[in-house]
C-alpha cells in the first residue's frame, strides 16, 4: 500500500524534490502523520507500508536466512519504485524502514538522491566465539 499525497499547491509540483518515507518494522507509513502538513509544503510524498505492514499485501513468507528476508524487502521496494516510475528521490526510513532504506540506496543507488536515516535498527548477528556484549562494543 502506498500513501501519496496530493495536496492543492499554488507552485507548479514538478520543481518538488520527490520524499519517499519508509516507516518501521510491524508499522505504517501513517506513522508520520504529525509531519506530514510541513512535509507536503517542499516536497511531493510517497509513504510506503512495508509488505506485511500496515495496509499492504500479505504475501507468502517463506524466508530462512537474514539474505533472504533483507532481498525480499529491498526487492519489493525496488518494484514499487519501478511501477511508480520514480528515479532522483530523497530516501528516508525510520528504524528497520531506516535499515531496509540503506540496504536499498546501496544496490540502487543510482536512483537516490539523497538517504535521511531516522534511528535506523538492524541487526546484530553473533560471530563465532564471541558474546553479544563484546559485538556491541565495536
Amino acid at each position: 500500500m502506498t500513501y501519496e499525497l496530493h495536496p492543492d499547491r499554488s507552485e507548479n509540483e514538478d520543481d518538488l524534490d520527490t520524499l519517499v518515507l519508509i516507516h518501521g518494522y510491524g508499522g505504517s507509513g501513517l506513522i508520520f502523520y504529525r509531519i506530514l502538513e510541513d512535509l507536503n509544503k517542499k516536497f511531493k510524498v510517497y509513504l510506503i507500508d512495508l509488505l506485511g505492514m500496515g495496509r499492504s499485501a500479505r504475501p507468502d513468507f517463506e524466508i530462512e536466512t537474514s539474505e533472504q528476508c533483507e532481498h525480499f524487502f529491498v526487492n519489493s521496494v525496488e518494484i514499487w519504485r519501478q511501477k511508480v516510475g520514480l528515479t532522483n528521490f530523497i530516501l528516508c526510513g525510520h528504524s528497520f524502514g531506516g535499515y531496509i532504506s540503506a540496504l536499498y540506496s546501496m544496490q540502487y543507488y543510482n536512483h537516490i538522491k539523497k538517504l535521511l536515516l531516522l534511528s535506523p535498527h538492524g541487526v546484530v548477528v553473533k560471530e563465532e566465539g564471541k558474546e553479544i556484549d563484546q559485538l556491541r562494543d565495536l
